[in-house]
């Protein structure tokens, strides 16, 4: 049996899009003009779909979800990478790490399972218009969305254990240079 270094640190330094300091305050202000609009615009369109008794269909009720999701969905990254901007140390833990993975792909799951019920919903729409009342219901709709928080969350549990049970065969930092003319660059070995 081989006896192999297993060291592992549980904190990890982000990049970013430039290390040019100058480029943060612009970025960060451009990263929260498009997180405002997105929050702002899915919450008016909750809004409107709950206050509005003409829109309480399935069309709208899915349409709903889609918002509430994208807004969870853009809350899991946007926060952190506006703070990383403003902030000289740009470290996450290895535990927070995992739980922004495990949210994030949860509400990816989540979104890609509600578009597929969103896709059910309207085939039945235009394939047996004289049924659809009578196969999508309030009940099958409450039952569709269930369904897809469900699994996309369980299944995220799946996908963020076996990522980081990987992890530590991954060594993340940066190259050693002996020349000038050769810029760091990242690396990844295994």
């Amino acid at each position: 049996m081989e006896i192999t270094n297993q060291s592992f640190k549980d904190i990890f330094t982000f990049d970013g899009f430039t290390n040019n300091p100058k480029l943060d305050i612009a970025l960060f202000l451009t990263f929260l003009g498009i997180y405002t609009f997105t929050i702002l615009g899915n919450g008016g369109l909750i809004f409107l779909i709950t206050k509005s008794p003409n829109l309480h269909t399935p069309m709208y009720f899915f349409l709903k979800h889609l918002s509430i999701i994208d807004m969870c969905y853009t809350s899991v990254i946007i926060p952190r990478t506006l703070s990383d901007f403003l902030s000289e140390e740009k470290t996450i833990s290895l535990l927070a790490c995992a739980i922004q993975m495990y949210f994030y792909s949860s509400y990816f799951n989540t979104e890609c399972l509600l578009l597929a019920a969103m896709a059910y919903d309207r085939c039945v729409a235009i394939c047996r218009p004289l049924n659809y009342h009578g196969i999508i219901n309030k009940q099958v709709c409450h039952m569709l969305i269930g369904v897809c928080y469900l699994i996309g969350f369980s299944n995220s549990v799946i996908h963020t254990r076996n990522i980081l049970d990987g992890l530590p065969n991954f060594i993340i930092g940066k190259s050693q240079h002996c020349q000038d003319e050769y810029p760091a660059e990242d690396s990844i070995s295994v």
